[in-house]
């Protein structure tokens, strides 16, 4: 009999594990499915938001930030062909193709087609100073000109003793010349000269900049620099001496000034009929575009 109840103990004992093991079991897979159906949930979650960014990338994209590059790449052959070569290129960040305009009012030919919808200024543009055809980085408008005494004559001009040596009667000096390498390079279509005024045809900011060569026998000697009828320059020099005598000096000034289209420059004598040295390298004026100004002045 004690043999039976411990058999039946065992036995007892056997099947308690195997309820065990079998709840145990069943516990852990349902915990797996439970985790699993969680993570489905947060994955489907994650899914709902990337198609819900790529419908709005898609609205953007209808509403102008996406370009028929076909369009673009016609238009852009079209406006290098048609375009001043003289003018600055833009280039779009986001884009390999370039727009040849200076300003925003040229932009709308690409909106009527349906191409861009929004404004230009929304798009982020970098001033590129290359040629569009050659990829040259093109020169700034710049001239140089010259005192020139060829059309006098020595014993012919009173006010003319040979070598340069010129005394002016007049207020504003006129006896200038423009530089050759001025001529040969067309930097001469930037500008106009005519009987001491230089003409400038581009708006921006300048370093003008002029150097008048006196041999005269006055203790004081000087010149103004004039934007039209005002004096953005002067430059005065003073040497005493107790006889007579001629006196050479240089007198030499430079600055920064806006000039907008059609502006003129000059230079005038302070005191008159003083003689200075017009020959090239000694007395001389010119100016160097240092770049566009945006805004009103």
């Amino acid at each position: 009999m004690a043999a039976i109840a411990d058999q039946l103990q065992e036995l007892s004992i056997k099947k308690n594990l195997s309820l065990f093991t079998v709840i145990a079991c069943f516990l852990t897979v349902g915990f797996m499915m439970f985790f699993n159906i969680q993570r489905m949930v947060f994955l489907e979650h994650e899914v709902q938001q990337l198609r819900h960014a790529i419908m709005e990338c898609d609205r953007f994209s209808k509403n102008g930030f996406k370009i028929n590059k076909d369009q673009i790449n016609i238009r852009n052959r079209r406006n290098i062909q048609d375009s001043d070569l003289s003018k600055p290129v833009y280039k779009s960040l986001d884009s390999n193709d370039f727009f040849t305009s200076n300003t925003e009012e040229e932009f709308p030919l690409l909106q009527n087609e349906g191409v861009i919808s929004r404004k230009p200024h929304s798009r982020m543009q970098i001033l590129d100073e290359r040629h569009p055809r050659t990829g040259r980085i093109k020169p700034l408008p710049s001239v140089h000109l010259n005192g020139d005494t060829s059309s006098y004559v020595l014993g012919t001009h009173e006010n003319f003793n040979g070598n340069g040596h010129l005394r002016h009667t007049q207020r504003i000096f006129v006896d200038w010349k423009p530089s050759s390498w001025a001529e040969s390079t067309g930097m001469m279509t930037h500008f106009d000269y005519n009987e001491g005024y230089l003409t400038i045809k581009e708006s921006g900011l300048y370093l003008v900049y002029a150097q008048i060569y006196y041999l005269d026998e006055h203790d004081l000697n000087g010149y103004r620099v004039f934007k039209n009828d005002k004096m953005i320059l002067q430059c005065t020099v003073s040497l005493h001496s107790g006889t007579r005598v001629q006196k050479g000096n240089t007198c030499y000034t430079a600055g920064v000034e806006y000039i907008a289209e059609g502006d003129k420059i000059s230079l005038g004598d302070i005191l008159h009929d003083h003689y200075s040295l017009f020959e090239p390298g000694k007395s001389f004026f010119g100016l160097i575009k240092l770049g566009d100004v945006r805004g009103r002045v």
